[in-house]
């Protein structure tokens, strides 16, 4: 991890890289340290203004994201709570700070490239575009994902495809 020691800690206990930490006092200081801009513009996204119509073609229950293992992760949709909650290796992911499972009512999957930084990190081309699918109340919603290479404030953009896959 770049800058471990400096801005970021390993917490023992924990296997890499779930591990790194860090704190405001330290992300503060890497910003002065590296010249970032302390202002902020990002304005969040715009939400869909209505809700898309189940059909049986776009109806999900589950979905698998088809990492290698151990980074291989399935969503279970929950219909009383209206939620995805995560599994890996076939049992629920829980959160270390709440003791309850991860879950989510908004899962976002997008097609991108990575590679191997070293044996314990990826990097992940987030800017370009490629397929995507928007996991919400119950339904899958194809599309595709942009990001301006040559504008680093630009924000991740979702282009609706089709409701039906």
């Amino acid at each position: 991890m770049k800058y471990e020691g400096v801005y970021f800690y390993r917490r023992p206990g924990g296997k890499q890289p779930h591990n790194g930490f860090t704190g405001i006092d330290a992300l503060l200081r890497a910003s002065d340290d590296l010249e970032y801009s302390k202002e902020n513009s990002f304005a969040g996204y715009s939400h869909a203004d209505k809700q898309q119509i189940p059909n049986l073609l776009n109806l999900v229950d589950n979905f698998l994201v088809d990492y290698p293992n151990p980074f291989r992760v399935q969503w279970v949709y929950d219909k009383n709570e209206n939620t995805y909650k995560r599994f890996r290796d076939n049992k629920p992911e829980v959160d270390k700070n709440t003791g309850s499972q991860v879950e989510a009512s908004v899962v976002t999957v997008i097609k991108t490239t990575s590679s191997f930084s070293n044996k314990d990190y990826l990097t992940v081309d987030t800017t370009g575009g490629g397929e995507s699918y928007i996991y919400q109340n119950g339904m899958k919603i194809s599309g595709r994902w942009e990001k301006d290479r040559s504008k680093i404030d630009n924000k991740l953009f979702f282009v609706l495809i089709q409701t039906v896959s």
